[in-house]
């Protein structure tokens, strides 16, 4: 009866220390759970935040786009107008070359009849 009183106590034992280990194995892992939430909200902050920077960026350039556009289109029309017979010409890939860019001067835009007649009809 004796080892069967100590058996039992052991086994009582054992069992708390199993719970506690269970417990603290579950608090430690809500612990690193709630961790990771708080670092994925950090995170998907820094992303929408990096998100409205690009986005912010990108539509200033397609406004200075536009508004260069703009400028470049008051500027043929102002020069068709004008009755122009030379072609528009423009250094290659430079867009800063061209009429109304951030002020910058324009040497060599030209107008043809012809050629805005041609970029009339596609």
């Amino acid at each position: 009866m004796k080892r069967l009183g100590q058996l039992k106590a052991d086994k009582e034992k054992l069992a708390l220390q199993i719970e506690e280990e269970e417990e603290f194995l579950t608090n430690n892992l809500q612990m690193k759970l709630e961790k990771l939430k708080r670092e994925k909200i950090d995170i998907e902050n820094q992303m929408e935040q990096e998100q409205e920077f690009v986005v912010n960026k990108l539509q200033r350039q397609l406004d200075d786009l536009r508004t260069d556009n703009e400028a470049l289109e008051r500027r043929v029309e102002e020069l068709s107008r004008s009755g122009s017979q030379s072609l528009i010409t423009t250094a290659p890939h430079s867009p800063a070359s061209l009429s109304g860019i951030r002020g910058q001067p324009v040497d060599s835009l030209r107008l043809s009849r012809r050629s805005s007649s041609n970029s009339r009809n596609p």
